[in-house]
């Protein structure tokens, strides 16, 4: 069964990342134009993971390697598409086009 977030249901081969929305001000207090703000949100390329379809990492050989909701993942360029859902911004894309998932550091006692 897929995952769900917020109502909002993955389906197939698919998995869901939540982006961080780009801030209107550059950091030097300049507002971005809307076109601009645009073109720097399609090539993000990285975000938390928060839901799977039901038959995403299927072909995966290790079952491990999976990454939890809430694990930073990193993916390829304009990978997928963007949608916006209950103020929040995400980007469903094909499960192949995760490259790698930042591990949280252990405490080593």
């Amino acid at each position: 069964m897929s995952d769900t977030v917020d109502g909002l249901r993955v389906l197939g081969p698919r998995v869901l990342v939540e982006i961080e929305p780009l801030p209107e001000k550059s950091s030097g207090g300049i507002f971005m134009l809307e076109d601009d703000r645009r073109r720097k949100q399609d090539s993000i390329t990285s975000g938390h993971f928060k839901a799977r379809g039901e038959t995403a990492f299927e072909n995966m050989c290790s079952k491990k390697n999976i990454p939890a909701s809430g694990s930073f993942v990193h993916f390829v360029k304009y990978a997928g598409k963007e949608i916006e859902h209950k103020g929040k911004v995400y980007r469903v894309m094909n499960d192949e086009d995760i490259c790698s998932c930042v591990d949280e550091e252990k405490d080593n006692e």
